[in-house]
């Protein structure tokens, strides 16, 4: 049997990912998120928001090339790797989750994030007209838009039918019942 600290130091720093914790979504206890990635799109780490060039070399150096590695990644490891906060990489992985569901880019991972939807099963769950209302004013607070074009109704019901549809819950109509599938 080989010995615990040469086991951990055979380690690469791409093993350091869930089998190593339990990240749970911040929007429920049931236990450990399901990996979005599995039906979902991965894309390169560095087409997350805030990565960039610099950050995405530092990442390259510790194996974690892509959002669904970053997302699986320890936040605490890879901030002392990177030398920041664990809180930036946790916005990453937020944003890394957020980009594997159709139609979500960068910039509107981003626009989610920064208006308190962490991720799919949250988004999922949201009412969209609360959501468009935090975008809105998330948005006439800042000085720079985060993307180009408006947001209206239309795009966040579309990003809540396709969190939704990513997880396979049945969509939720405006007038609060299913989409006639149930009961």
């Amino acid at each position: 049997m080989a010995n615990t600290d040469e086991s951990q130091a055979a380690q690469t720093p791409a093993d350091l990912t869930r089998e190593h914790r339990t990240r749970r979504s911040p929007h429920t206890s049931k236990g450990p998120a399901a990996d979005p990635f599995d039906s979902g799109q991965v894309h390169p780490v560095r087409d997350v928001e805030g990565i960039g060039e610099l950050y995405g070399e530092l990442l390259d150096g510790i194996e974690v090339r892509d959002t669904r590695k970053l997302w699986n990644a320890d936040a605490t490891y890879v901030a002392g790797a990177l030398k920041i906060t664990p809180s930036v990489v946790s916005g990453w992985q937020s944003m890394a989750e957020l980009m594997a569901v159709t139609g979500i880019g960068k910039q509107y991972a981003e626009l989610l994030v920064r208006a308190d939807v962490s991720s799919i099963e949250g988004l999922a769950g949201e009412a969209p007209q609360a959501l468009l209302n935090r975008i809105q004013r998330l948005e006439k607070q800042q000085t720079n838009r985060i993307q180009g074009n408006t947001i209206g109704l239309p795009i966040v019901q579309s990003w809540i039918q396709e969190a939704q549809r990513h997880y396979g819950v049945a969509a939720v109509t405006a007038a609060g019942g299913s989409d006639g599938l149930g009961a």
